[in-house]
């Protein structure tokens, strides 16, 4: 289909304040936020527009495992409604007290599939004071698309993957050209594999060996008889394991973005990864405890894909939907 970009790290883009730390804007009419409600995490991002690139002014995140149990009940539940509720209505309010003028808040795959997300969605927006976007597979994919596009300049032949916990998006496109812009979303994601798959702790070889194999043929529909030459990772999964192959004690930002990793050292993580049980893997530097349950499922959609492309490396990129997002209601 001839859709693949191309990617060059913009070395300018790296005045981000870490993840946490709330700063005084110092150009309260440019302040806009985004809330991004995820499958498995929500996470919320606070920046100055009056720049190129944007400058980030706070940042936070929240495993609130919204579609925890969905693939199989079809059903978000009480308990994640809750959690993820509370979370939102948090977020909201630091980024109204650090003035922001536009707050956008969009939902992905588990409000997309729920058979109770009209209702969960309401009380949702009630105590975020905000309606909710719940973004299509092939939207998510173009605001992802238009954060990465902050930080790299995309040329040609790249493929820009983004894992999830409920949904996979292959991207690819022209910045120049957003009508170029075209993807593929699968029900492929972090915590979807991991509930189809893992049961056992640590897992069973014949559970990774039945996720290694769905995952494998997923990817390759992803990816069809495209060739990219290059791949750029975002979202928790691909972050995450920068992370953990860094040793961070305390997540860094500046040093996950742009880190590289091989296809060799994926696959001996996720090998370390599916040997360890639960509370080992949340033990390991770098490692964020509540991603522990979902890591060797991401690890494994990361791998498959690089093995799909026939390429060595992936590049990490901290600037994606989130990031995109701050444009959707201009």
């Amino acid at each position: 289909m001839g859709f693949w970009i191309g990617s060059l790290f913009d070395p300018t883009a790296t005045r981000r304040p870490r993840r946490g730390v709330m700063t005084v804007p110092a150009h309260s009419g440019s302040i806009a936020a985004s809330i991004d409600i995820g499958t498995n995490s929500v996470r919320l991002l606070v920046a100055d527009l009056s720049g190129h690139p944007p400058r980030k002014v706070f940042s936070n995140l929240e495993i609130t495992g919204l579609g925890r149990s969905l693939d199989s009940t079809g059903l978000i539940t009480a308990d994640a409604a809750a959690r993820t509720t509370a979370a939102v209505g948090r977020f909201a309010e630091q980024a109204r007290e650090l003035h922001a003028e536009r707050i956008t808040v969009f939902g992905t795959a588990a409000l997309r599939e729920a058979k109770n997300a009209s209702d969960i969605r309401e009380i949702i927006e009630k105590a975020a004071g905000r309606p909710i976007r719940v973004l299509t597979g092939t939207e998510e994919a173009a605001v992802t698309f238009r954060g990465v596009t902050l930080a790299f300049t995309p040329l040609s032949e790249t493929l820009v993957l983004d894992i999830g916990g409920g949904s996979t998006e292959f991207i690819a496109g022209d910045a120049t050209t957003p009508d170029s812009i075209q993807s593929r979303s699968l029900a492929l994601g972090s915590v979807r594999q991991t509930e189809r798959f893992l049961r056992t702790d640590p897992p069973a070889p014949e559970e990774l060996a039945a996720l290694h194999a769905e995952t494998a043929a997923l990817v390759k529909r992803g990816i069809g008889d495209l060739s990219p030459t290059r791949l750029i990772g975002v979202a928790g999964s691909v972050t995450q394991l920068a992370a953990l192959d860094l040793a961070l004690e305390k997540y860094d930002p500046e040093r996950i973005h742009g880190y590289r990793l091989s296809l060799d050292t994926i696959s001996r993580w996720r090998s370390t990864l599916e040997h360890l049980p639960l509370e080992k893997r949340r033990a390991l530097p770098g490692m964020v405890p509540e991603r522990a349950v979902t890591v060797i499922a991401g690890t494994v959609i990361l791998e498959e894909t690089l093995k799909a492309t026939g390429l060595t490396e992936v590049t990490v990129s901290e600037y994606d939907s989130l990031w995109g997002a701050l444009f959707l209601d201009e």
